[in-house]
């Protein structure tokens, strides 16, 4: 948190640190940012660097949330990551403040909740229904078909300056 009414926030995948200033807008900032830090999500903004390599974002077709298609307006939007690759949705947190963290973007901080718990919250329950088993630890385990592992933030804590 820096004591700043400035604008402003980053969050660093290779550091698991969030930062957010303490502006009128700051805890849209911080979900933001925290989107980057604990589940390893990019910015769904062409200025971005977010590549398919990055789990909300995709090449055409998107694999990696075909399954949830249709779905309270989950899509396959070009142009909203890095190099015109596509997002799952023209409207999360990850593009703008205003929007929400939508569906895509939620089902995989089921993952990583998950994975440093043992457990799934409550809100994940919504996204059994996209599995074979109803188990959402099946999509865990490879939800894009391609070996990607949730986000392991183990290091992930507060950290004081």
């Amino acid at each position: 948190m820096e004591n700043s009414g400035t604008y402003g926030g980053a969050g660093y995948t290779s550091s698991d640190v969030a930062t957010t200033s303490i502006n009128s807008s700051a805890p849209l900032v911080a979900v933001h940012e925290i989107g980057h830090s604990l589940f390893n999500l990019g910015d769904e903004y062409t200025s971005g660097t977010a590549t398919p390599s990055k789990p909300n974002c995709d090449y055409a077709g998107c694999a990696k949330w075909q399954d949830m298609l249709g779905y309270n307006g989950v899509s396959c939007t070009a142009g909203n990551c890095a190099g015109g690759s596509y997002s799952a949705s023209e409207n999360t947190i990850m593009k703008a403040l205003s929007y929400q963290f939508e569906e895509v973007n939620m089902r995989l901080s089921c993952c990583t909740y998950a994975l440093e718990t043992g457990s799934f919250p409550p809100y994940c329950d919504q996204f059994k229904q996209f599995t074979t088993t109803g188990d959402l630890s099946e999509f865990c385990q490879n939800p894009t078909g391609a070996g990607w592992v949730p986000y392991r933030a183990s290091t992930w804590r507060m950290r004081r300056r």
